[in-house]
């Protein structure tokens, strides 16, 4: 942060209305040091409901149309994809059925039951019944990338912008015992929303379009294959994956309006089979420059003296493609080459059930009658940040907008427990641990011993 107001950015909440040229720590959906999922805070937190049922390994496949109204959706076929029998049953709806299967099974289940662009319909035999050519178009998400940087000494310790320490036991009993310390935080800790001039210019009304993340820990096989879903097999980040006593850590500068467009297609008519997900990444080539703009702040950022002075160094490239560039890693050519080796999705994808186009002002899917979308699909831009609290806030909208179009009476929530991250058996195990190596190292020191906790 400090680093990030040396070169022009200013602190303030970045909820606050005005988000460009701000940095902070991050807002996260946490309590009490574990991540509040909104099945944590909207149903494991609330008393058992006789109106709801959770089937858990359920998936939809199509939905169910009145046969004397061929616009009229009645309910909705699923199955139990618990075993390969896939048993499937029937889930008929009083008034109304609301899809909220994401930005990419959103579009894919409209195309299964015949609402969606003719055209494609036809071609794979399947009899459209609505057509909305917007279905499964216009697909929004943003772009990141991640650059490591190491001490500027080997083996130093980077102390205030790492988190490997967090492995330690008195940290992991911090967590377990008051949910607080390194184990409570994700890691992606602070981050800065800027807009390029080209953008500032051609979208005056948006928010920023460029957003660099820290995430206080270096890139290992378990960041990149298990998280960001990088295949085993493509060696470009193994040479520089962190090792566990490595001191680094990533800045993750990310793309959040691009110019270019995805797409999510009909790959067969079997539900089961994936759609296919056309991402359309910097098909325009502003999209390119504005992921160069970023990496370079990035290495802007590294060079700031309070990052200096904390001890941190160059960032990590790939050797051989410095090389092809002559060892300059801010040059267009490399940083180009660099993005078309390395960035990926942050999975946020959007709009492919856009409003306007496929749904209207109440989330109602255009031309169908008892059918509504609520999730990022209905998106009609992409949000200049992450997509986890706005897709919530369309859940709450489309409760509020059905609740009073059905009459339905609100229902004060109460109040969630205070919930301890760790069992009364993670307790114990790790105060018997810590107690352990107290007396052990009593024995072996002669003397009491002073614990630091860190924050």
């Amino acid at each position: 942060v400090a680093g990030a107001e040396e070169v022009g950015f200013r602190r303030a909440d970045y909820n606050a209305g005005e988000m460009d040229g701000v940095v902070n720590l991050f807002h996260q959906t946490v309590r009490n040091g574990v991540r509040s999922d909104t099945n944590t805070a909207f149903i494991a937190s609330q008393p058992a409901k006789k109106n709801l049922t959770v089937i858990h390994f359920g998936q939809a496949t199509k939905l169910l149309f009145a046969d004397d109204d061929r616009q009229k959706v009645l309910g909705v076929q699923v199955a139990d994809i618990s075993s390969t029998q896939r048993s499937e049953y029937t889930i008929f709806a009083d008034k109304e059925v609301i899809v909220s299967c994401g930005a990419i099974q959103s579009p894919q289940l409209l195309m299964l039951s015949g609402i969606g662009d003719k055209n494609d319909l036809h071609r794979l035999g399947i009899e459209c019944r609505v057509e909305l050519p917007g279905v499964g178009k216009d697909m929004e998400d943003h772009i990141a990338n991640w650059i490591r940087f190491k001490p500027a000494q080997p083996g130093a310790d980077l102390g205030n912008v790492n988190a490997t320490r967090s492995e330690r036991l008195l940290s992991l009993i911090q967590w377990a015992v008051f949910g607080t310390g390194v184990l409570a935080s994700s890691c992606y800790d602070a981050t800065l929303f800027y807009k390029t001039e080209p953008f500032k210019k051609s979208h005056p009304g948006y928010g920023p379009d460029i957003q660099i993340g820290l995430f206080c820990a270096g890139g290992d096989e378990d960041i990149f294959e298990k998280n960001i879903g990088v295949e085993p097999e493509h060696n470009f980040h193994k040479e520089y994956y962190s090792q566990p006593d490595d001191q680094d850590f990533l800045m993750v500068p990310t793309l959040l309006h691009t110019h270019s467009r995805g797409s999510v297609e009909l790959a067969s008519t079997d539900p089961f089979a994936p759609p296919k997900i056309i991402t359309g990444f910097c098909t325009d080539q502003r999209d390119m420059e504005a992921l160069v703009a970023s990496y370079r702040k990035c290495l802007e950022l590294g060079r700031s003296s309070a990052m200096q002075k904390a001890g941190v160094g160059e960032a990590v490239f790939d050797r051989e493609m410095l090389a092809r560039h002559n060892g300059d890693p801010e040059s267009y050519p490399f940083l180009e080459e660099y993005a078309r080796a390395s960035a990926s999705s942050l999975y946020h994808p959007t709009g492919t059930c856009r409003m306007s186009s496929v749904v209207d002002e109440t989330l109602k899917v255009l031309g169908v009658k008892g059918l509504r979308v609520a999730d990022a699909s209905i998106m009609p831009t992409i949000v200049s940040g992450n997509t986890n609290a706005a897709s919530i806030v369309i859940g709450e909208k489309a409760a509020l907008m059905i609740k009073k179009e059905h009459g339905l009476r609100d229902v004060v929530r109460t109040k969630a427990p205070r919930r301890r991250p760790g069992t009364l058996a993670c307790v114990a195990v790790f105060t018997v641990a810590a107690a352990t190596v107290i007396f052990v190292r009593y024995r072996l020191y002669g003397g009491p011993m002073r614990w630091h906790l860190e924050r």
